[in-house]
């Protein structure tokens, strides 16, 4: 059986995350994607330059038409960067890059090839010099997808 429609949302957002690369005409290269597993207490991941984590938070419910169910599933999007002391490019400037590089991602198809029907970016925040990682800097980009599936079946998209 194939996956209901929110994880393939997700597993498409990771996909393209990990094609954000200078090769691929972006301004950073990300290093890993990672959707942590909440099933132990452990850090599922280790900080890394040019990491991302994927967060899925709790879904709310959107105005669903007749014989849909609407939602608008939130996703935190944490982005690693560690930067150098001897760099001569500024820590906000290298951030802004990186939250740049999700955002243009994350839209290049604000469907997900026709999972979702819209995509909408909220606003980042940034963690320089606030964060529990030593030595790394981040910026948490945040998405809100919106998506119907079948009133009956969270398989099917509507």
């Amino acid at each position: 059986m194939s996956e209901p429609i929110v994880e393939q949302i997700a597993a498409a957002l990771k996909t393209r995350i990990e094609s954000v690369t200078v090769a691929n005409g972006y301004q950073e290269t990300v290093s890993e994607v990672v959707r942590p597993s909440r099933a132990s207490g452990e850090q599922a991941y280790v900080p890394q330059n040019n990491l991302v984590v994927i967060l899925q938070d709790d879904p709310e419910e959107g105005d669903s038409p007749e014989g849909l169910k609407a939602w608008i599933q939130p996703f935190a999007l944490m982005a690693f960067a560690q930067l150098s002391d001897q760099a001569s490019t500024p820590a906000d400037t290298v951030l802004n890059r990186f939250a740049a590089d999700l955002e243009k991602a994350i839209r290049s198809d604000p469907t997900f090839g026709g999972l979702a029907y819209d995509a909408v970016i909220r606003p980042a925040f940034g963690w320089v010099g606030k964060n529990a990682f030593t030595g790394f800097e981040g910026i948490t980009v945040n998405v809100d997808i919106y998506y119907r599936t079948l009133e009956d079946d969270p398989y099917a998209a509507g």
